[in-house]
């Protein structure tokens, strides 16, 4: 900080009352020039102190600290950076058979505990002018007004309290996990996100002193003193400078949040004095100010008008940001279907998406450190809406494809919650989902890789049957009609590249024409082979080799062997043929299965649900996305 000027947080002051001595009695404040903190309970005069008794960084404050037991000093850098705020909690204990202690808390954290002498008992007693009369106590927050000088450091104070009692490391942490904003007593609490609790933290009785800048009165002083009494009010009329029965010059009160509990009488809060460079401001994250002006709606509006990277990354890390911080953006988020209008608008956007992007998305799912200990997806309705429809990502650089895939694959497999997340990958339909991807003929070989990977294990010991069923039916879509033949085609040209050229795919994908006109095509083959090899994969035990008996089962009852026999037959490719024969010899591993086979027990389950479809569409010969010719009786007779 240019200005080296201390920060004085907090200056408490005892007064005789019919005598004009002052004595300060405790002093915290932050010395910018050595970044510590300094605790004093050095007894000083106030009337006839020096601006430089109170410089915390000046050499002889540095000198008293090390010979007095009055003074601690904290080192805390942090403390010292400008634009951040920090939550602080000093701790003073008193001890009668040694010596006391001070303890400082910041941001929940203890930091460090030093011997000090506590506060004397009686004021005067350092000048030896100890005396029985009434004393009173009042504080300053910031710079004393006979202190104050010329200075361009700007500081501010959030909430504050007094306690009358030693608080624990454990209600310290809670306290800063309240967030700045709370305002209250500590009776009832509820942390940022978090439910109420009806235990308090603090008894009533121990609570002395709170402000909150929400509850200010502009009174006079004259109100001051019919309000509340006149020995408080003559003591604000002091410090203003304002005579007794003054009622034109309005006088900010802070009220003591404190001051409607059970207990012995407490002060009446805070007076705003001075009108140079103070002010009161209420303060409020901006997570919470947004809901004044909209909520999520106008950050998803600035997404929507974003035309450059640049406008999109900021537009969503806000959005992110908020929600995030926010409990009630979450919830509006979920009400308004939020998380859907962000999806389509990424979507439109897709030119504009970088892995920037992509990692704000996983922040905002709350997936982005799927390493920690909890690993369990925080937030199943943005998972579904934004990773789990990949048609957002679909048309984005392939870079980022890849990395959504293995990083749903990690949440599948390093996750020690990865049971619970691939139910839930099941339960959004991310099968089907990638199943349609895998159509796209821009893909990468590497990126039908991942893809496939995902598959396998989401079809791996899943209680529904559905995705095994709809997988089997997306494979038969692959098959050319009865009367075009596979075996001409060379697989070794359509190696599906690593690079993700656009055009020099399109231009290798052009020549190829849908089956559906009776020329097969050499991608299908491809595509039919990797989900046949994702089938061989799903009958082997990964860890052993050994062959997965539960899983064959399913294989039998859910698409039969007919389902199989249609990968055998003679117009296919060569490789199609060699897969699906792996797979029958695995399925054929024990006598039973062998009897089901010879039977044909087993047949017919891939068609679970196309009846009303073969009614409908006979005439056109095709079922649920898959040929059966170009006549449907045809077909049934070529291939029954």
């Amino acid at each position: 900080m240019e200005d080296p000027h201390p920060v004085r947080l907090f200056t408490a002051v005892r007064h005789l009352m019919g005598t004009p001595h002052h004595y300060v009695c405790l002093t915290v404040g932050l010395s910018v020039r050595d970044k510590t903190l300094v605790v004093s309970t050095n007894e000083l005069n106030l009337t006839t102190m020096s601006v430089d008794d109170f410089d915390f960084g000046s050499a002889e404050s540095v000198l008293m600290s090390t010979i007095s037991p009055s003074v601690v000093r904290f080192w805390c850098p942090e403390l010292a950076q400008e634009g951040y705020w920090h939550h602080i909690s000093i701790v003073l204990t008193r001890a009668v058979l040694k010596n006391s202690n001070a303890s400082l808390y910041v941001d929940g954290i203890h930091m460090d505990t030093k011997k000090i002498h506590y506060i004397s008992p009686q004021p005067g007693q350092s000048s030896g002018s100890m005396s029985s009369t009434m004393t009173s106590v009042y504080g300053f927050i910031g710079t004393p007004c006979c202190l104050k000088k010329e200075s361009k450091l700007l500081w501010r104070l959030g909430p504050m309290y007094i306690f009358e009692e030693v608080l624990s490391s454990i209600t310290i942490n809670a306290m800063f996990n309240l967030g700045p904003n709370y305002i209250g007593s500590l009776q009832t609490p509820q942390s940022q996100g978090g439910p109420a609790t009806n235990n308090p933290y603090i008894s009533e009785e121990r609570i002395l002193w709170g402000v909150h800048a929400h509850a200010v009165s502009l009174l006079t002083v004259a109100k001051i003193r019919k309000v509340y009494n006149k020995v408080d009010s003559k003591s604000i009329a002091k410090q203003l400078n304002l005579p007794l029965q003054d009622n034109s010059v309005p006088v900010r009160i802070l009220h003591n949040s404190a001051g409607h509990l059970h207990g012995l009488a407490r002060s009446l809060g805070s007076v705003l004095v001075g009108n140079l460079g103070v002010r009161t401001f209420c303060p409020r994250p901006v997570a919470k100010t947004i809901d004044n002006v909209g909520g999520p709606a106008v950050l998803l509006g600035l997404i929507s008008m974003a035309d450059d990277v640049e406008g999109l990354y900021a537009a969503v890390k806000s959005l992110v940001c908020v929600v995030k911080s926010c409990g009630l953006a979450q919830r509006e988020m979920e009400r308004t279907k939020g998380y859907q209008i962000l999806a389509m608008l990424l979507k439109k956007k897709h030119h504009l998406l970088n892995s920037h992007i992509l990692h704000l998305t996983f922040s905002l799912v709350g997936t982005v450190d799927s390493g920690r200990e909890s690993t369990i997806i925080p937030n199943p309705i943005a998972f579904g809406e934004l990773l789990c429809d990949v048609e957002v990502w679909n048309h984005a650089p392939c870079e980022l494809q890849r990395s959504l895939y293995d990083h749903l694959i990690e949440l599948a497999t390093e996750s020690s919650e990865r049971k619970q997340n691939r139910q839930l990958m099941r339960d959004v339909n991310l099968v089907w989902r990638l199943l349609t991807t895998l159509q796209e003929p821009t893909l990468p070989q590497s990126t039908v890789q991942s893809i496939a990977n995902l598959i396998c294990l989401l079809l791996v010991d899943a209680a529904d049957s559905t995705h095994l069923l709809r997988f089997g039916q997306f494979v038969v879509r692959t098959l050319p009609s009865f009367s075009a033949s596979e075996k001409h085609l060379s697989l070794d040209f359509i190696d599906m590249t690593h690079t993700c050229s656009t055009h020099s795919l399109n231009s290798e994908f052009g020549r190829l024409e849908e089956d559906s006109s009776g020329i097969v095509s050499a991608r299908n083959v491809k595509l039919r082979n990797v989900c046949l090899e994702i089938v061989l994969r799903l009958l082997q035990i990964p860890t052993n080799g050994e062959i997965h008996h539960p899983m064959c089962e399913d294989v039998q009852k859910v698409l039969g062997y007919d389902w199989l026999l249609l990968f055998l037959q003679g117009h296919l490719h060569s490789a199609t043929v060699v897969m699906a024969m792996r797979i029958l010899v695995m399925l054929l591993h024990n006598p039973t299965s062998m009897a089901r086979f010879r039977e044909g027990s087993c047949g017919g389950g891939w068609l679970t649900g196309t009846e009303q479809l073969l009614k409908n569409r006979m005439g056109q010969g095709v079922v649920l996305g898959f040929n059966v010719g170009g006549n449907w009786n045809k077909a049934q007779t070529n291939r029954e």
